[in-house]
């Protein structure tokens, strides 16, 4: 089932296929420009006016795009009729699966937020193990996600659902996450599909904060996006577009990449993996064993401000976490070489002194020369972040507007 969903298939380029390909493009950029003129497409996009006004006319009667008088410099001349995206043409649901429940924002189709709001699911989670894993079941996992749609259907006209994830749909519909700790032994994936009533665009939360990144910080190069947070993941911006995204969820599982092949056991099966070591929940676990608390974990804000205050404890362990996570990057590049890394998704709390030791540790191991040409930083947070990352890839790349209108 999943697998011909991963399966690439290149279209003939047919008249409908050129010209769906145009009403995107008008779309995308009066939505990004906030406002354009019949005129002013024409010269960007090197088409004929008639072709303009008919791409546009269709968009119109489409009820996409409205028409507006923008407002005069001077009074010489009539004003210029500006084309603007209408926000009520349709919404994008943006949903994002945590441990215990969901994460939602709902967007307009001219980007900005109806609302947003948390699910939980049916059953309380208890406490995992790193190696063990949790199954809520089909029900609870779907159940909050089709009555909050049902709800949304009565008031906007809904476009694809865009799920985003750390974890993996296999192809029999189960649901396998080490960083949420979830395994399901149903279907879920068939149940979602029925739930939503149309598609589903399944990202990788690393993904979704690549292309955050990417928007938010207009970035240009070619650069590798590290995600630490519960898990580890990663992605790769080339030559603008995400690596790998042809696959279903992305290419950069760099967290179940082995620094240790006979270090710890993961619930993917592999021993040493590097976010049993370098995510956040490693982080608070291992600090829990080094203090000698009683608790299973303490809390990562605490780990931060002990390390920051030099707790010779605390500093020890997040320098060697430093080093192994240096291991992990240095492996994930050899692969998929790029001048620029971002580290973000949590892990970034533990501040510039933490940074340090990460250039440090690249600098000290193999490749010295290429590492030294690596740029390195934390990412750059805005609200809400890894919804509007996975809004934007959906509407650049997996939008299709011949759906929608």
């Amino acid at each position: 089932m999943l697998s011909k969903l991963n399966t690439v298939t290149k279209e003939i380029p047919t008249r409908q296929n050129i010209k769906d390909m145009h009403l995107k493009e008008i779309y995308l950029k009066v939505l990004r420009s906030g406002g354009l003129s019949r005129a002013q497409l024409k010269n960007e996009m090197k088409l004929s006016f008639p072709s303009i006004s008919a791409l546009v006319d269709e968009l119109i009667e489409a009820g996409l795009l409205v028409e507006s008088e923008a407002v005069k410099a001077t009074n010489l001349g009539r004003p210029r009729i500006l084309l603007r995206i209408n926000p009520g043409a349709f919404a994008v649901p943006v949903v994002k699966m945590f441990s215990t429940g969901y994460v939602y924002t709902l967007f307009d189709s001219a980007a900005g937020i109806i609302e947003s709001g948390r699910l939980s699911f049916g059953k309380k989670k208890p406490y995992i193990p790193p190696e063990q894993r949790w199954d809520p079941g089909a029900d609870s996992l779907c159940k909050p996600l089709e009555d909050w749609l049902a709800g949304v259907r009565q008031k906007y006209r809904i476009a694809d659902l865009v799920l985003c994830v750390s974890g993996h749909f296999h192809e029999d519909g189960t649901f396998h996450s080490s960083d949420l700790r979830i395994t399901t032994t149903e279907d879920v994936y068939t149940r979602l599909r029925k739930v939503v009533g149309g598609d589903i665009k399944i990202m990788s939360v690393a993904v979704c904060f690549t292309y955050a990144e990417k928007i938010f910080r207009r970035l240009t190069e070619d650069f590798m996006y590290v995600y630490i947070s519960g898990g580890v993941g990663a992605c790769t911006i080339r030559d603008g577009k995400v690596y790998g995204d042809k696959l279903f969820l992305g290419a950069g599982e760099i967290g179940h990449s082995s620094i240790d092949y006979n270090g710890r056991q993961c619930s993917c099966g592999g021993r040493g993996c590097l976010e049993r070591y370098v995510s956040v929940l490693a982080v608070c676990e291992d600090a829990a064993a080094a203090l000698g608390s009683e608790k299973r974990s303490v809390p990562f804000d605490y780990v931060c401000e002990e390390y920051n205050n030099g707790n010779p404890i605390i500093e020890e362990l997040i320098n060697e976490k430093a080093m192994q996570l240096a291991v992990g990057i240095t492996n994930a590049i050899t692969l998929q070489p790029v001048d620029y890394i971002v580290i973000g998704g949590g892990i970034e709390k533990l501040g510039a002194k933490f940074l340090s030791e990460i250039r440090h540790n690249l600098l000290s191991r193999g490749r010295k020369r290429y590492m030294a040409e690596v740029n390195v930083s934390f990412s750059e947070h805005i609200k809400n972040d890894e919804a509007v990352g996975a809004l934007w890839n959906y509407l650049d790349n997996k939008m299709k507007i011949e759906t929608i209108i």
